[in-house]
């Protein structure tokens, strides 16, 4: 069906490609950001609306529609190369099954080339299923015995991991610290602002965290309206201390006044003791994970 797709005049060029020029853009955008390290393993998917840049809203996508582009995106020129000299294994192990003795071999030697190649285009062996059926068709086509790896094949494939583990962990140091984390917005955790009749309220995860600018004062408002007649506890902390603790009964809620120094702004975590998802519930299809209505004054 993709493929008929993709030679159907009626769809615009988006539709027909899945978008891929976009997201093969967005992925080199990415490499650029971290060329040593990459992104982060995962990264693409949670990253792809700010690469994107388009200010459109679209169907979110956990790849960029090539696995070698993913791993150039996401692990960057160590993790690339590692990626490419895998594949050049695996596709010297499928040649030499082609042509060897019995069917089985050869079948499975031609599947893995295919696989290969389809990755260009798709990231196909983060499917379990295709994935599975990948590496047990290569463990098909490789050769019972290997000749020894040579040594500077061994020490150069150690330098490369190695190299990326050092950009990796140095990469991390670069987000820990509150700018990073509040680098789109001065909320985190929570979901966006729902209007009702009696007022505009957003509703938070199980831990969300709010930015104050100097001297900044702000009244929050939380309430409790869970599907079941449980309670919840409420921690907020601030500066390396605890600021806050209570217990919330269901249906009842409490409004905190929350400040910074004038000199300095400041940032202030909640985590509650407790969520929920409505749809696991049975209540509606919601997906999210749902802790309390939060409401800004």
């Amino acid at each position: 069906a993709r493929l008929a797709a993709t030679f159907d005049a009626s769809k615009s060029a988006g539709d027909r490609l899945s978008s891929r020029p976009l997201l093969w853009k967005s992925a080199i955008a990415e490499f650029r950001q971290d060329p040593v390290e990459g992104g982060g393993l995962g990264s693409f998917a949670w990253r792809l609306p700010d690469l994107a840049a388009t200010g459109e809203r679209f169907r979110m996508r956990d790849n960029p529609g090539s696995a070698y582009l993913q791993a150039l995106a996401e692990t960057g020129l160590a993790g690339f190369a590692l990626t490419i000299w895998f594949v050049v294994v695996a596709a010297v192990m499928a040649l030499r099954a082609i042509f060897r003795d019995g069917a089985a071999p050869a079948a499975a030697g031609l599947s893995v080339l295919g696989f290969l190649v389809a990755l260009g285009v798709g990231s196909h062996w983060l499917g379990a299923d295709a994935g599975l059926v990948f590496f047990l068709l290569l463990a098909l086509a490789a050769e019972a015995r290997t000749a020894a790896e040579a040594r500077p094949a061994r020490v150069a494939r150690g330098l490369l991991l190695g190299v990326w583990t050092l950009a990796a962990a140095a990469a991390v140091g670069k987000t820990a610290h509150a700018d990073a984390a509040f680098s789109h917005g001065r909320r985190i955790g929570f979901y966006d602002l729902e209007k009702t009749e009696g007022g505009s309220f957003r509703w938070t995860r199980e831990s969300f965290a709010l930015r104050l600018a100097p001297g900044e004062r702000l009244r929050l408002g939380l309430a409790h309206f869970p599907p079941d007649a449980r309670s919840v506890e409420i921690v907020a902390s601030g500066g390396g201390r605890e600021l806050y603790r209570r217990m919330l009964p269901p249906g009842e809620g409490v409004t905190l006044t929350l400040s910074a120094p004038a000199g300095a702004g400041g940032e202030i975590v909640f985590r509650l003791s407790r969520s929920f998802i409505p749809r696991r519930l049975g209540l509606s299809q919601d997906r999210r994970r749902l802790g309390v209505m939060a409401m800004e004054y």
